[in-house]
């Protein structure tokens, strides 16, 4: 999957502390993140993106439903489902 494969070099990325402000870029940047957290069962991770999705895009209303479905993966991951 190319988001994974994405979400594996932006990892790299985050440790070396280059991590993505811009808009559109924020959101590029955590969702291919959330994809290689998800895919790894990294809750940590996916914890970590989500919230910092949430930072930048959680007060827009058309967001609401997708961060539900989010936060239900994260309870899934931390359950070790």
């Amino acid at each position: 999957n190319d988001f994974i494969g994405a979400g594996k070099q932006f990892l790299e990325m985050k440790k070396a502390g280059r991590i993505p402000t811009g808009y559109k870029e924020t959101d590029i940047f955590w969702h291919r993140i959330l994809a290689l957290a998800e895919s790894e069962k990294n809750a940590q991770l996916f914890e970590e993106g989500l919230n910092e999705l949430k930072k930048k895009f959680a007060s827009n209303p058309n967001t609401k439903k997708y961060f539900e479905g989010k936060d239900e993966v994260l309870k899934k991951l931390k359950s070790g489902k």
